[in-house]
């Protein structure tokens, strides 16, 4: 019982739900929004776009809108008690149509 046991908590402890975010830099920065650090060139998990607007361009709209759907999902994780990594690529891209 006692291996069994350990063996069984482990999983349990392992089991735990765990999502991967794929977000954007747009939801950690605005136009011209410099880092918190105030370094200037590194940005971390304590900054967020508070520049962008919604419905001032559409530019600004995907901006604010990343923003939101990431501080939604920061939310729901903590409600829901799921580990979440947020990952915010600058860029993705991929082969073009024209493969």
């Amino acid at each position: 019982v006692g291996m069994n046991g350990s063996n069984q908590t482990s999983s349990a402890a392992k089991s735990k739900p765990r999502l991967i975010f794929t977000s954007s830099m747009a939801a950690v920065r605005g136009n011209g929004q410099t880092p918190l650090s105030g370094e200037g060139t590194s940005y971390t998990h304590q900054d967020w776009n508070n520049k962008s607007e919604l419905g001032l361009n559409w530019g600004q709209s995907y901006q604010w809108g990343k923003a939101q759907s990431e501080r939604r999902a920061w939310d729901l994780s903590k409600e829901l008690d799921v580990d979440l990594t947020s990952i915010c690529p600058s860029f993705v891209f991929g082969p073009s149509d024209t493969l």
